[in-house]
């Protein structure tokens, strides 16, 4: 593309023109757009950049000789349009990803949560549940020993003892919660 429009410029006799030796030594991307750029501009003016004796803009063949370039800039316009488009249709994806991911997060954590509580619970719920079924079952067995006709005070006193020790072991777990 650049040596067409290199030989373009030459065989048009535009090598007279100042910039005409500068913008044949720059990089082939830079070259289209400047060579684009001024096309267009003079089109838009009514004007010509070649020589005098040239056709202008209603002769057609600066037109003709320029205008795949500006075709392919219009189609480069559209495709970096479209793939401009196709990025922030990415972005917004990536976003409504990244919201979802924070709402399942805060979802896990309060699962996470509730679980731990219900651990806890169930562990609370066995430590007291362990000396109260003990002093239950002390009660009941100092109860028996009383319904004899001669209760042997000793075991009695031993049974109210471990009630007692099964009171404050409920009382201590109790107070560390």
């Amino acid at each position: 593309m650049l040596n067409r429009m290199t030989a373009c410029i030459r065989s048009r006799g535009m090598t007279t023109w100042p910039g005409a030796g500068a913008l044949t030594r720059l990089q082939p991307t830079a070259t289209v757009a400047i060579v684009v750029a001024l096309f267009g501009a003079s089109l838009a003016l009514g004007m010509s950049i070649v020589n005098a004796g040239e056709t202008g803009l209603s002769g057609s063949v600066l037109w003709a000789d320029t205008r795949w370039v500006i075709a392919a800039v219009t189609v480069l316009v559209v495709l970096q349009s479209l793939l401009i488009a196709a990025l922030l249709l990415e972005w917004h994806r990536h976003l409504k990803i990244e919201s979802g991911k924070i709402e399942l997060r805060t979802e896990l954590m309060h699962t996470s949560r509730l679980a731990v509580i219900g651990q806890l619970s169930a562990s609370i719920a066995h430590e007291i549940n362990q000396p109260l079924g003990a002093i239950l079952s002390n009660a009941d067995a100092a109860d028996l020993m009383l319904a004899k006709a001669e209760p042997d005070l000793n075991e009695i006193r031993v049974i109210l003892s471990d009630i007692r020790k099964d009171c404050l072991r409920a009382s201590q777990v109790v107070r560390h919660v």
